[in-house]
């Protein structure tokens, strides 16, 4: 219905060109709606209740929310609407509908629930099978709460787990494989751990005979900033690793390394290097820290570049080749056919990268590229995308990450006010480290950016922090930035970007989570 009176606009304004009838008044095209209604007592969204709307031309319309509180109404006359609830004893606002355009209609009632966020505690342990005096690798690892919400993790190939943000209370801890069956009641505590007890039964078996360790840290191409959780191992000839992990500060140590000159190599995301040290039997070789940086990545990267964002300047920062970057212009929609379309073209890269402000409509509708993207993923690439990409995020993974406002609706959860000041929680243990604060200065130059409310259980959260909204509300304590898998590949959004005016620390955070990638 819009498209056809955007013709007819055209048409009459071809027309009085010619019949110079220049005094006839052009019939603008109409505009639509999207408004949610909350109570005024609570703040929550009201489903079922009915909306007025009296457009410009006087014409009435008629609505009802759904159970999410949302309503839409389409084809309004131009102009001044006003707006009637029949809630709440009722109340009316006058919204300006623009030619073919959706206007927005938030309910100053509605605001986050008040109170504080529920109390949480972690678990962790190691989980060793006495009767056969072993570690138990590869166990299923859950708390199933009264109220039944499910916390789930695995034991690695030493039986230790980490079971995070587990309601508070008497729990009962549960672990299974196979026969194996255990049962536990642990008691969590709010920002607390509760360390599981291990039978002294089983003990890490002792390194081989004749072999030696290697200590040392992984720090990024720029040679000061820590990585943690990097993986660095060194293959033995039976083809066993022997390898550690590295810790916040990027410290590891490789134990039960054979003696004599081994190649250690080293991982982080796409990111490795590798060289040669000389174990010697029974002690510790330390690798000198001018030797901890990463190599630059030899990967093939495709940015899509946006109108708010350039995420190519963060690569350069962290020594990606500017030869293996590949741009797309993402400011128009041929980039969904270039670059999406054809699995054959995306397969090519590793990574590819959603600058801020890409023109993402098309991909909405785009079932082929929304599948490519994911089966990209699945196979083993990575996708970043910042703010207002999110749309590309939420199509192709729905499920993973909650942005504010209606799903249905393009750019709905671009409702972030525009702020200089605010403090962020680092809540990702490896990222605080490599920041050395658990903080962060957050700045948010943009009139908008895009808002996430809640994430699944899968998702790992880096920086959390209240996030003000364009009416004046505040969400509280929400995710900012986070990253998931989908397959063998990886996901990271991130609500803040690479731009004018943000603070060094979000510089260098961005820095560091690209090689979470």
């Amino acid at each position: 219905m819009r498209f056809s009176w955007v013709l007819l606009a055209a048409l009459c304004s071809s027309l009085s060109l010619f019949a110079c009838r220049c005094d006839e008044e052009l019939i603008a095209a109409p505009g639509d709606l999207f408004g949610k209604v909350c109570s005024g007592d609570t703040g929550a969204p009201i489903g079922g209740v009915q909306v007025d709307i009296i457009d410009a031309d006087g014409e009435a319309h008629q609505v009802q929310t759904d159970a999410a509180g949302s309503f839409t109404a389409t084809d309004l006359a131009a102009g001044t609407a006003t707006v009637s609830v029949n809630a709440d004893g009722g109340r009316s606002i006058e919204v300006l509908i623009e030619p073919g355009l959706q206007a927005s209609f938030v309910d100053a009632t509605c605001h986050p629930p008040v109170g504080p966020e529920p109390p949480f505690g972690h678990v962790d342990g190691r989980v060793c099978n006495e009767a056969a005096g072993q570690w138990v690798a590869g166990a299923n690892v859950f708390i199933q709460t009264a109220t039944g919400a499910l916390y789930v993790t695995g034991t690695d190939d030493t039986g230790a787990f980490l079971l995070e943000n587990v309601a508070v209370g008497p729990q009962t801890l549960t672990i299974e494989k196979g026969a194996y069956f255990r049962q536990e009641t642990v008691l969590v505590v709010d920002q607390e751990t509760f360390h599981l007890p291990s039978p002294e039964t089983c003990e890490l078996p002792p390194p081989p005979e004749g072999s030696g360790s290697i200590e040392g840290r992984v720090c990024a191409p720029d040679g000061e900033t820590w990585l943690s959780e990097a993986t660095v191992y060194v293959v033995r000839p039976d083809g066993t690793r022997a390898e550690d992990t590295t810790d916040a500060e990027g410290r590891y140590l490789v134990t039960g390394v054979p003696a004599g000159e081994q190649t250690v190599i080293v991982q982080k995301g796409s990111f490795t290097a590798s060289f040669t040290v000389t174990v010697t039997e029974g002690a510790t070789t330390t690798v000198p820290e001018e030797q901890c940086a990463l190599d630059p990545p030899d990967i093939r990267v495709a940015v899509v570049t946006g109108s708010w964002d350039r995420v190519e300047d963060v690569l350069d920062d962290v020594g990606v080749d500017p030869a293996n970057i590949t741009m797309y212009n993402g400011t128009s929609s041929g980039w969904v056919a270039e670059l999406l379309d054809d699995y054959t073209v995306l397969s090519q890269y590793d990574i590819v990268f959603f600058n801020c402000g890409v023109y993402d409509f098309g991909f909405s509708f785009e079932t082929q590229a929304i599948t490519n993207l994911q089966q990209f993923v699945a196979q083993g690439g990575s996708v970043y995308a910042s703010d207002q990409a999110y749309d590309v995020v939420e199509r192709a993974w729905p499920s993973s990450i909650d942005f504010y406002g209606n799903d249905a609706l393009s750019n709905q959860a671009q409702n972030g006010q525009e702020t200089l000041d605010m403090v962020g929680q680092i809540v990702d243990e490896g990222l605080a480290g490599s920041l050395a604060s658990t903080t962060i200065d957050l700045h948010y130059p943009l009139l908008a950016w895009a808002v996430i409310q809640d994430v699944a259980a899968n998702v790992n959260v880096y920086i959390r922090a209240d996030a003000p909204l364009m009416d004046g509300t505040a969400l509280s304590n929400v995710p900012h930035t986070v990253r998931f898998t989908g397959g063998e590949g990886r996901v990271l959004y991130t609500s803040f970007h690479q731009e004018a005016n943000i603070s060094e620390q979000m510089e260098q955070a961005l820095r560091i989570l690209m090689f979470e990638l």
